[in-house]
């Protein structure tokens, strides 16, 4: 199974187990524990203060919107994929909204 965040992932079926996570392009907003679970890296978030530069997969994700396919006979697995990072993430700081817009 894959997802949009840059990760394809093997789970055991007869228990829901995670058996591997691989990255299927370049990540480096995180990286898995032993579970299979994103660690996060703070430098690749942004808030209100600061900005996330450089983060991979970007906004649209790693695997494009057709689904994978995989043969059988070879064991092979085709992901319709992007190489696409975002230069400059933001957070839009927008000031509170005045009690008293129009007046004093």
């Amino acid at each position: 199974m894959t997802y949009r965040h840059g990760y394809f992932y093997a789970i055991d079926r007869s228990n829901g187990k995670f058996i591997y996570g691989k990255p299927i392009s370049v990540v480096n907003w995180s990286k898995l524990d032993s579970n299979g679970r994103p660690i996060v890296d703070p430098a690749k978030v942004p808030t209100r203060t600061t900005k996330a530069m450089d983060v991979c997969p970007g906004l649209n994700g790693a695997k494009e919107w057709s689904p994978m396919a995989m043969n059988p006979k070879t064991g092979i697995v085709y992901l319709p994929l992007r190489e696409v990072c975002v230069t400059d993430l933001q957070s839009y700081s927008r000031k509170p909204p005045r009690a008293n817009p129009i007046g004093a």
